[in-house]
């Protein structure tokens, strides 16, 4: 979680870039292994559907693997509170965790980078 003043495709290009910087191939396989992957779940109060970005996250709802540390950082947020006509606009990260607890996740320590000062 972190505060920024960047605009969400700007955002999404830093990231792109912290990931270059570890090693990640921007031309890898998709869906495919890679070294790091970070993505951008919700932003409070923005609802974005566009080719390249989509806010919140389109799969977010069906993931434990994120989810689960959202809902320690955040638990009553609501990602979806700003798209307005969803479903789920009055869905927390908790309430959405609890529909994916058959989920098996496994926290592991992270690698030596994670550590850095």
């Amino acid at each position: 979680m972190l505060e920024t003043d960047l605009r969400p495709k700007e955002l999404l290009a830093e990231l792109k870039a912290i990931e270059r910087e570890l090693g990640r191939d921007p031309n890898g396989v998709r869906y495919g292994p890679r070294l790091i992957d970070l993505d951008i779940l919700a932003i409070e109060g923005v609802c974005l559907d566009e080719p390249d970005l989509v806010i919140p996250h389109p799969r977010l709802h069906e993931r434990r693997f994120a989810l689960e540390p959202l809902a320690e950082l955040a638990p009553d947020l609501k990602p979806w509170a700003a798209c307005m006509g969803d479903p789920r606009q009055d869905l927390t990260v908790t309430q959405a965790l609890a529909a994916v607890m058959d989920q098996r996740v496994e926290r592991i320590a992270g690698p030596e980078w994670a550590a850095r000062d």
